[in-house]
């Protein structure tokens, strides 16, 4: 039997994009995270239980990124019980490469860290001449309360923390395999005011559990 779990991996950037003035949508050919750890909580025993642990670097971008991340997730011995939420934790900084066309200029992502806005906004520097290159976003410390993120001690990562559309419910011996699916697809967004900046977008990632 198979279930579709979409888990809320990597929708944080959701909740801290910025979008003004002119934009233009456009589908970057990297998108580079760090996932640190991934949880589901166990109601049948009120505890949490690690899926996978431990800093992973991938470009979700690219076409083996499903198969990278599951393979981060399918040694985990997951005990019986009822999974009713998930806890994932990220790094603060990831990597855009990207073009885009606000306005009658094509922009591409440049060099550098990009700045933030209203304490919540991320962005990537932009250039005016190709080609693009792989640019830095950070997410800022502070911004993230009231809307499911942490920040982890230290300030390198924080963590969403949320409940699994469905109960997943795994029995005694059983061998759970997880597919995961990236779709990064319109996941990044320039826009001309006050300068062109290029903005992360959320990707859809989906999650396939089998048993």
């Amino acid at each position: 039997m198979k279930r579709i779990l979409f888990l809320t991996l990597l929708f944080f950037i959701s909740y801290i994009n910025y979008s003004f003035g002119a934009t233009a949508t456009a589908t970057p050919t990297e998108y580079i995270v760090t996932i640190n750890k991934v949880e589901l909580y166990n109601s049948t025993t009120s505890t949490w239980e690690t899926v996978a642990e431990g800093d992973l670097t991938f470009d979700i971008a690219g076409v083996g990124a499903g198969a990278v991340a599951g393979n981060y997730a399918s040694g985990a011995a997951i005990p019986e019980g009822v999974y009713t939420q998930e806890r994932t934790t990220v790094s603060r900084t990831f990597y855009i490469t990207a073009s885009g066309t606000p306005t009658t200029t094509t922009y591409y992502t440049d060099v550098g860290t990009g700045p933030t806005f209203e304490t919540d906004g991320i962005s990537a520097n932009t250039k005016a001449t190709a080609p693009a290159v792989r640019g830095t976003c950070v997410v800022p410390v502070t911004g993230l309360q009231g809307v499911g993120f942490t920040m982890v001690p230290g300030n390198n990562y924080f963590y969403h923390q949320g409940a699994v559309p469905s109960p997943i419910t795994v029995k005694k011996n059983s061998t759970m395999k997880l597919r995961i699916k990236f779709n990064v697809l319109n996941a990044v967004e320039f826009n001309d005011n006050p300068t062109i900046l290029c903005y992360p977008q959320p990707p859809t990632v989906s999650f396939e559990v089998v048993d």
